[in-house]
Protein backbone atom coordinates (compact mmCIF):
# COMPACT_ATOMS: atom_id res chain seq x y z
CA UNK A 1 0.00 0.00 0.00
CA UNK A 2 1.38 3.57 -1.00
CA UNK A 3 2.27 5.93 1.51
CA UNK A 4 -0.86 7.81 0.53
CA UNK A 5 -3.57 4.86 0.64
CA UNK A 6 -2.17 4.13 4.20
CA UNK A 7 -2.29 7.56 5.49
CA UNK A 8 -5.76 7.43 3.99
CA UNK A 9 -6.58 4.28 5.88
CA UNK A 10 -5.48 5.26 8.99
CA UNK A 11 -7.43 8.66 9.25
CA UNK A 12 -10.58 6.45 8.29
CA UNK A 13 -9.54 4.01 11.49
CA UNK A 14 -8.71 7.33 13.61
CA UNK A 15 -12.33 8.35 12.29
CA UNK A 16 -14.59 5.42 13.15
CA UNK A 17 -12.79 4.92 16.23
CA UNK A 18 -13.68 8.31 17.39
CA UNK A 19 -17.62 7.52 15.98
CA UNK A 20 -17.74 3.98 18.27
CA UNK A 21 -16.45 6.34 21.52
CA UNK A 22 -19.17 8.96 20.51
CA UNK A 23 -22.06 5.88 20.84
CA UNK A 24 -21.91 5.71 16.59
CA UNK A 25 -21.81 2.16 15.67
CA UNK A 26 -20.01 1.72 12.64
CA UNK A 27 -21.92 -0.64 9.61
CA UNK A 28 -19.72 0.15 6.69
CA UNK A 29 -16.43 1.13 5.66
CA UNK A 30 -15.40 1.80 2.18
CA UNK A 31 -18.38 1.10 0.21
CA UNK A 32 -18.50 1.04 -4.08
CA UNK A 33 -21.47 2.32 -5.70
CA UNK A 34 -22.06 3.39 -9.51
CA UNK A 35 -22.52 6.82 -8.32
CA UNK A 36 -19.54 7.35 -6.07
CA UNK A 37 -17.97 5.83 -2.84
CA UNK A 38 -18.56 5.97 0.99
CA UNK A 39 -16.01 5.84 3.40
CA UNK A 40 -17.96 5.12 6.74
CA UNK A 41 -21.25 3.67 7.49
CA UNK A 42 -22.43 4.52 10.63
CA UNK A 43 -25.78 4.72 12.75
CA UNK A 44 -26.45 6.15 16.30
CA UNK A 45 -30.00 6.68 17.71
CA UNK A 46 -32.05 5.55 14.83
CA UNK A 47 -29.85 8.53 12.28
CA UNK A 48 -28.10 6.58 9.40
CA UNK A 49 -24.48 8.97 9.00
CA UNK A 50 -22.52 8.92 5.67
CA UNK A 51 -18.77 10.10 6.64
CA UNK A 52 -16.37 11.65 4.07
CA UNK A 53 -13.13 11.64 5.49
CA UNK A 54 -9.96 14.07 4.81
CA UNK A 55 -7.06 14.13 6.22
CA UNK A 56 -4.12 16.68 5.94
CA UNK A 57 -1.90 18.03 8.04
CA UNK A 58 -2.02 21.61 9.28
CA UNK A 59 -0.53 24.18 7.85
CA UNK A 60 0.85 21.61 5.01
CA UNK A 61 0.81 22.58 1.10
CA UNK A 62 -2.57 20.97 0.31
CA UNK A 63 -4.29 23.16 3.07
CA UNK A 64 -6.75 22.03 6.26
CA UNK A 65 -8.55 18.95 5.67
CA UNK A 66 -12.08 20.73 6.30
CA UNK A 67 -11.01 22.61 3.08
CA UNK A 68 -11.11 18.75 1.27
CA UNK A 69 -14.83 18.37 1.86
CA UNK A 70 -15.93 20.47 -1.09
CA UNK A 71 -19.43 20.88 -2.34
CA UNK A 72 -18.86 18.41 -5.07
CA UNK A 73 -17.45 15.75 -3.26
CA UNK A 74 -20.10 16.42 -0.92
CA UNK A 75 -22.75 15.81 -3.50
CA UNK A 76 -21.45 12.79 -4.51
CA UNK A 77 -21.41 11.50 -1.05
CA UNK A 78 -25.11 12.25 -0.78
CA UNK A 79 -26.20 10.54 -4.20
CA UNK A 80 -23.87 7.59 -3.12
CA UNK A 81 -25.62 7.46 0.61
CA UNK A 82 -29.23 7.75 -1.16
CA UNK A 83 -28.15 4.87 -3.61
CA UNK A 84 -27.17 3.05 -0.78
CA UNK A 85 -30.45 3.76 1.45
CA UNK A 86 -32.45 2.75 -1.40
CA UNK A 87 -31.31 -1.08 -2.35
CA UNK A 88 -31.84 -1.68 0.93
CA UNK A 89 -35.44 -0.62 1.73
CA UNK A 90 -34.49 2.61 3.82
CA UNK A 91 -35.09 5.20 1.21
CA UNK A 92 -36.87 7.13 4.05
CA UNK A 93 -34.82 6.85 6.81
CA UNK A 94 -33.45 9.44 8.71
CA UNK A 95 -30.11 10.66 7.50
CA UNK A 96 -27.06 12.68 7.77
CA UNK A 97 -24.13 13.77 6.06
CA UNK A 98 -21.15 14.43 8.25
CA UNK A 99 -17.26 15.85 6.54
CA UNK A 100 -14.00 14.24 8.93
CA UNK A 101 -11.11 16.32 8.88
CA UNK A 102 -8.57 14.30 9.76
CA UNK A 103 -5.69 16.18 11.18
CA UNK A 104 -2.26 14.48 10.58
CA UNK A 105 1.66 14.82 12.53
CA UNK A 106 4.43 15.95 10.09
CA UNK A 107 4.81 12.06 10.44
CA UNK A 108 1.63 11.61 8.46
CA UNK A 109 -0.01 9.90 11.50
CA UNK A 110 -3.43 10.63 12.57
CA UNK A 111 -3.77 13.14 15.39
CA UNK A 112 -7.34 14.48 15.67
CA UNK A 113 -10.67 14.81 13.86
CA UNK A 114 -13.53 17.14 13.99
CA UNK A 115 -16.90 15.63 12.06
CA UNK A 116 -18.38 18.56 10.55
CA UNK A 117 -22.43 18.40 9.89
CA UNK A 118 -23.07 19.23 6.30
CA UNK A 119 -25.95 21.14 5.69
CA UNK A 120 -28.64 19.88 2.82
CA UNK A 121 -26.76 20.76 -0.54
CA UNK A 122 -28.85 18.72 -3.42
Amino acid sequence: MSGHLARGAAAEEFAARALRRAGYRVLLRNVRTPVGELDIVAQRRGVYSFIEVKARRPNGSTGAADGALTPTKLRRVARAADHVLQRRGLADAPRELLGAAVDLDAGGNPIAVRFLPVEEIR
